[in-house]
């Protein structure tokens, strides 16, 4: 009985620290996004004219570039990525961050910075808010391609297997 008890303590415990753990990642990774998002800049993609803004997005998928503070690892105009990996086991949802050269030539690999936001994800949304054409009224959009501005309001949402879904963020380029 004692024996039982004390294994159920530990269990218990182990569960109560993963999911300390799980919230922590959780809480960063979301505020590291949330601040990139507020510091996108419209600056011309030397590598792909269809990108005028350096501003990718689909609903699986977002691209930018952010002007960076120093004390986040280097600072100055940074490429960031928020994309789903397919090649493990499970998908997971992965942050990189690389830096941004206006010059045109291709970053060395050995300067992306590369972090696993969740390891096994279910769903990914991503979706913006802001005018594609100058004559229509805001509205919701899946896909931000092409596009000389910067939408108004990003949203993501993400849902990672098994666990509760991250609390929906929202941030204004």
């Amino acid at each position: 009985l004692v024996f039982g008890g004390g294994r159920i303590g530990q269990r218990s415990a182990t569960a109560i620290d993963q999911h300390v753990a799980q919230t922590e990642v959780m809480r960063i990774a979301w505020q590291f996004l949330h601040d990139a998002l507020t510091r996108a800049l419209p600056v011309p993609d030397p590598e792909d004219a269809e990108e005028p803004s350096s501003f990718a997005g689909a609903s699986n998928v977002l691209a930018f570039v952010a002007d960076m503070p120093a004390y986040v690892g280097l600072g100055g105009l940074m490429r960031i990525t928020l994309q789903i990996d397919d090649t493990a086991a499970e998908r997971q949802l992965v942050l990189t961050r690389q830096r941004f050269d206006a010059s045109g030539e291709a970053p060395p690999e050995e300067g992306v910075a590369r972090a696993v936001l969740v390891e096994d994800l279910e769903d990914l949304e991503i979706t913006y808010f802001g005018r594609i054409e100058p004559d229509e009224p805001a509205d919701w959009h899946e896909e931000w391609r092409g596009i000389q501005t910067l939408p108004n309001l990003v949203r993501v949402a993400i849902k990672p297997s098994g666990v509760t879904a991250w609390p929906d963020l929202i941030a204004s380029p």
